[in-house]
C-alpha cells in the first residue's frame, strides 16, 4: 500500500492559514463532509465566513484534493470551486495523508468500502460466511498491493538491482532468465491477471567483467511492480525500464506471457496474451533486438 504520513494539527493550521491567505475573509466557504467540515471550523477560528450550505456558498473547501473526482462533483452540482489543504497534483507529496480526524480509521472506511460493495451485489454481508470477508480482503490486498511500498517511479526497483550481489557471469554476454512467476491485478477491471517473464540483456561492460543480476533479485523487481495496479503492457515496460537504468545492461528485452480473468476487447479471459520491450543504445535497436530475440528463442 502506498506509504502513510500523520498530518498533525499543528500542520493543519498552517496549511489552513496558507488557504485564509489566499482566499481571504471574503468569499463565503463551505466545507465538502466530512474532512472539510474540520477544515471550516479551522478557517472559521482564522476569520473566514462560513456558508451553513453549498447553495449559500462561494467557495468549497476540503481536507485534500486527491483523484478530483470530488472536486469535479461539487462543481458540476453546485458550481462551486474547491480549495484544499492538499493538492496531490502539486506534486508536493506521494504519501497518503491521515488527518487528525481520520486516525485509526482508514482500515475500518476499507472494510467498510468491502461491506457495501457485498450489500451492492445483493448480498447479506452479515450472514455467516461473510461476517468475516471484509477485513480478509484488506488483509489480502496489503500482500497483493505490497509494490505500492516501492517508490512509484521505480527508484526502488532501482535500489534493488544496485544492492544485489553479482553473481560470476561466465563467458557469454548476454545473460537470461527465464520463468519469473508474476500475480498482478489489472487497472481497468480490478482483475486478476498472472503469468511469466523471460529476460535477456547483454551486460554493459561485455563478457564476465560486470557479473551477472541473479533470478531471486530479479523475481524481487518484477514483484516490485507486479503488485500493483497495472496493465501487462505496463508491467513489461517498466521491468525493461528498470534493468536498462541500473547501469547493469547494454540492452534489455522482456518478454511477458500472461493470462487474465478480465474480459474485453483486449483481455480475452482464458486467452494467453504476450507483450515485449525493449530498452538499447539509441541507432543499435535493430542488430541488438535479433540478438535478445535469438537467446530468449534459442537458449533453453
Amino acid at each position: 500500500m502506498r506509504k502513510q504520513r500523520q498530518v498533525s494539527w499543528e500542520e493543519v493550521t498552517q496549511s489552513a492559514q496558507r488557504l485564509f491567505d489566499r482566499c481571504g475573509p471574503e468569499p463565503r466557504l463551505w466545507g465538502i463532509p466530512r474532512g472539510g467540515t474540520y477544515v471550516s471550523a479551522v478557517l472559521a477560528g482564522l476569520g473566514a465566513r462560513i456558508a451553513p450550505t453549498p447553495q449559500d456558498a462561494d467557495l468549497a473547501v476540503d481536507d485534500i484534493i486527491d483523484s478530483g473526482r470530488t472536486a469535479a462533483r461539487i462543481k458540476a452540482e453546485f458550481g462551486l470551486e474547491t480549495l484544499a489543504l492538499y493538492d496531490r497534483a502539486s506534486g508536493t507529496f506521494d504519501e497518503w495523508l491521515v488527518f487528525p480526524w481520520e486516525a485509526g480509521k482508514l482500515e475500518l472506511d476499507a472494510r467498510d468500502t468491502i461491506t457495501r460493495l457485498i450489500q451492492q451485489l445483493g448480498d447479506d454481508p452479515n450472514r455467516p460466511g461473510l461476517r468475516k470477508t471484509p477485513e480478509r480482503v484488506v488483509n489480502g490486498w496489503r500482500q497483493r498491493f505490497s509494490g505500492y511500498r516501492h517508490a512509484r517511479n521505480g527508484a526502488a526497483a532501482l535500489h534493488l538491482l544496485e544492492d544485489a550481489t553479482e553473481e560470476p557471469g561466465g563467458n557469454a554476454d548476454i545473460d537470461i532468465i527465464r520463468g519469473i512467476e508474476f500475480h498482478s491485478t489489472c487497472e481497468r477491471h480490478i482483475q486478476p491477471f498472472h503469468g511469466a517473464l523471460d529476460i535477456a540483456w547483454r551486460r554493459r561492460d561485455g563478457g564476465a567483467r560486470r557479473g551477472s543480476i541473479s533470478a531471486s533479485t530479479m523475481a524481487r523487481l518484477v514483484n516490485a511492480h507486479a503488485r500493483r495496479l497495472t496493465t501487462q503492457e505496463q508491467l513489461t515496460a517498466q521491468v525493461a525500464r528498470a534493468i536498462a537504468g541500473s547501469g547493469r545492461a547494454h540492452a534489455v528485452l522482456v518478454r511477458s506471457t500472461a493470462s487474465h480473468l478480465c474480459a474485453d476487447g483486449e483481455c480475452q479471459t482464458g486467452v494467453e496474451s504476450i507483450r515485449e520491450a525493449l530498452h538499447s543504445p539509441p541507432g543499435t535497436a535493430g542488430g541488438i533486438e535479433t540478438q535478445l530475440r535469438e537467446a530468449l528463442t534459442e537458449r533453453r
